[in-house]
């Protein structure tokens, strides 16, 4: 009993996950047009590929029953030979979450990587509200950082 009660904090302790890096979110609708995403990630220098890929996303469970899969619209790039991506998730009532940012789970991404790749991240958002109409991105842009220093723009 008493190696029932040690190992059982042990597993809540080492069963956790942890995102160590940098994770920028916003709120927004509609999500915006791929042909714009694409072609406005190309304008920005160090940026040598970029790929659209759409995947089938959570089921939300409303007063009404379970409403239809969200769509996970995700941006696969390479900048600076650093491979990463961004998404929006389009919820069945057309609002859409947008995330971008760089980080690996359980283990901790280096700095020097997080202050190479935020200028492309920053660019993406501005880029995204001037030229793809996704009205109020920068200023509604939250960002959280966990073992790494946020850089600044």
């Amino acid at each position: 009993m008493k190696k029932l009660l040690i190992l059982i904090p042990i597993f809540f302790v080492t069963g956790c996950d942890t995102l160590r890096g940098v994770t920028r979110v916003a709120y927004f609708e509609p999500v915006p047009n791929k042909e714009c995403v694409i072609a406005t990630a190309q304008t920005i220098e160090g940026l040598t590929e970029i790929e659209h890929s759409t995947e089938s996303g959570g089921r939300p469970l409303t007063l009404h029953g379970i409403e239809k899969a969200n769509v996970v619209h995700r941006y696969w790039y390479t900048y600076k030979d650093i491979k990463n991506n961004f998404y929006f998730v389009e919820s069945y009532n057309g609002k859409v979450e947008f995330r971008h940012g760089y980080g690996c789970l359980n283990c901790y991404s280096s700095q020097e990587v997080i202050d190479t790749i935020y200028p492309f991240i920053i660019q993406m958002e501005s880029k995204l509200q001037n030229q793809c109409g996704v009205n109020n991105l920068t200023s509604s842009i939250k960002e959280y950082c966990s073992g790494v220093k946020c850089p600044s723009a």
